[in-house]
């Protein structure tokens, strides 16, 4: 088997087992085996701890509620699941073990894949390696001998010749197809299809101190980076792909190289990548990156200090909205960092355009009068409607900070003509093409004038409205949304340690919101699907069914002087493990 078929292979058989798992603790076994990986490797996928993790899911009043309910019955008798159980089967019944005692006994507890990317000219000589932990040392003997006789039977395996390299013995594997290596000593296995790596783990085997005296740079990267106790993690080395990148830009076209000429200096601060999964009284799945922000252009260091802020928006976005999502951005620094992607000739007409059409009718420079007094607070939220209120479609408001401090007029003012203007042209562009017509309308509320486009078509308590209120330009569902709405009174201060969100969607919400309202969105559904409301009904209840076992989803960010962290955290209805 191929160096990557046999690294993808093995990536897929651990990609199911993690659907087995279940709270993490740092495991030496785990800090044994990156011992023994390569510091130059490209990408490292780790798995620790399966047999506590399988035991704690097991015993949770999550999954045994889950087992039982319609859900998850039609997941297990699924045409997917019953098809991963045969295969289960067939290779207990081949290697004369459960599965069961495989995850717990050989599996349970780590598990490591290792990838290293060949040179850009000679790609075939990608390397990987496969390392696992296993309790039981005799059990692990065992069933290397039978994985042997069998492929000897099935004339796979030609010949077994021994080998040594550093004090260490290993096997030369020599199959039908290639040839691989493999080096068993106690509780550790390693199996390569290149023997210069294999080599290379027996070397590091015999020179390096032990784990638990010195950190290996993999596990000292993971736990930099968030997850030296998850349960999975998958470490990317950029210096590794340093020279195919290169390679690439130097043979680009010269639109692809401006591009690539541009994320060649943000690859180049990136120092390292990491992805994790964790589950504990929830599910939270991370993205952390360590950079050196000195390398970065001024304005991508500007953008991401910004960012890194919490939105004081989320002081009056409610903690039951279906959907809300509020973030700081530096929107000059946006638009420069945007435009060092492009490819000059795109650059220079984008920017033609906003001198002769965009900044003639706003009567402003864009670069210099407008997008520098524009946020750094914008965000969107969308909430159901009263219980009380006739109309029944969710209300959205979106806000955008706009500073009048700056030359000329008050740009909010500008902003609004700018808007009216083109709402006027859009109702009379309709109006030609279509015998129902659509009314512009103008309110006052308080002093607050709100425009608000009005048409037939649009759902239920539907008038698309914009107005400027308390500092902020509102684009809403409705002028009930824009008076609902009243601007945060402080910014809320926060240090490197603070988590920012950035999204939130209320589950627990939204299911009350089917419930409530099923009456509207019956026919509503059965009308743009065009199916009966038989159907709709029955389609409404496999949602509400479905997400009856989450109550929150949530991103945040974290960042520090030379890191930022994204996480995912979906909340359930009971925990995850025990």
């Amino acid at each position: 088997m191929k160096p990557r078929r046999s690294f993808l292979f093995a990536s897929g058989v651990v990609a199911w087992v993690l659907v087995l798992a279940g709270p993490g603790r740092a495991a030496e076994p785990c800090a044994e085996l990156l011992r023994l990986v390569p510091d130059d490797v490209g990408l490292c996928f780790v798995i620790r701890d399966l047999r506590n993790y399988s035991q704690l899911l097991r015993d949770a009043p999550f999954w045994a509620d889950f087992r039982q309910s319609p859900l998850g019955k039609e997941l297990v008798d699924s045409p997917e699941i019953r098809k991963l159980g045969r295969a289960l089967e067939q290779v207990s019944e081949h290697l004369g073990i459960s599965w069961e005692r495989l995850r717990d006994d050989i599996l349970g507890d780590a598990i490591v894949l290792a990838y290293r990317p060949g040179p850009p000219d000679r790609p075939e000589l990608e390397e990987g390696m496969i390392l696992v932990h296993a309790r039981d040392p005799q059990l692990l003997r065992q069933l290397v001998n039978r994985l042997d006789q069998l492929q000897r039977a099935s004339g796979e395996l030609k010949e077994l010749q021994p080998r040594s390299a550093h004090g260490r013995d290993y096997v030369r594997r020599i199959k039908t197809k290639g040839e691989d290596f493999l080096f068993v000593h106690g509780s550790v296995l390693v199996l390569s299809g290149q023997e210069t790596l294999l080599r290379r783990a027996l070397e590091r085997d015999r020179t390096m101190p032990p784990a638990d005296q010195e950190v290996p740079l993999i596990a000292a990267q993971l736990e930099k980076l968030k997850a030296g106790s998850a349960l999975a993690a998958v470490w990317l080395n950029p210096r590794a792909f340093d020279a195919a990148f290169q390679r690439r830009a130097a043979a680009a076209t010269a639109d692809d190289r401006a591009f690539l000429t541009a994320f060649g200096r943000y690859w180049k601060a990136l120092e390292g990548v990491v992805a994790y999964a964790q589950p504990a009284a929830h599910l939270e799945i991370g993205l952390s990156l360590r950079v050196d922000w000195q390398q970065l252009p001024e304005s991508a260091r500007r953008l991401f200090s910004t960012a890194s802020q919490p939105s004081p928006l989320w002081q009056v976005f409610p903690e039951d909205a279906l959907l809300a999502a509020a973030v700081q951005i530096d929107w000059l620094a946006a638009v420069q960092t945007l435009g060092e992607f492009l490819p000059e000739s795109v650059r220079g007409t984008i920017q033609g355009t906003a001198k002769r059409i965009a900044g003639p009718a706003l009567g402003r420079d864009i670069a210099k009068e407008v997008l520098p007094y524009l946020g750094p607070e914008c965000g969107v939220c969308i909430v159901a409607p009263p219980r009380t209120d006739r109309d029944w479609f969710p209300q959205m408001v979106s806000a955008l900070r706009v500073r009048d401090d700056g030359p000329g007029a008050p740009l909010s003012s500008t902003l609004l003509a700018g808007l009216h203007s083109l709402a006027v042209l859009a109702v009379l562009d309709y109006n030609s093409k279509h015998p129902t017509q659509a009314v512009l309308r103008s309110s006052l509320q308080g002093k607050v004038e709100v425009r608000s486009l009005v048409h037939p078509s649009l759902p239920s308590g539907w008038q698309l409205s914009f107005a400027f209120k308390e500092g902020y330009l509102l684009l809403a569902s409705s002028p009930d949304a824009i008076q609902r709405f009243s601007a945060p009174k402080n910014s809320t201060p926060s240090s490197a340690a603070d988590e920012v969100p950035l999204l939130r969607i209320s589950v627990t919400a939204l299911r009350a919101y089917l419930r409530e309202r099923q009456g509207a969105l019956v026919p509503f559904l059965a009308t743009q699907r065009q199916i009966s409301r038989d159907e709709a009904q029955q389609q409404l209840e496999r949602w509400y069914a479905a997400l009856q076992w989450v109550d929150r989803i949530e991103i945040t960010q974290q960042a520090s002087s030379n890191q930022v962290t994204f996480r995912l955290r979906l909340h359930t209805s009971q925990r995850l493990v025990k």
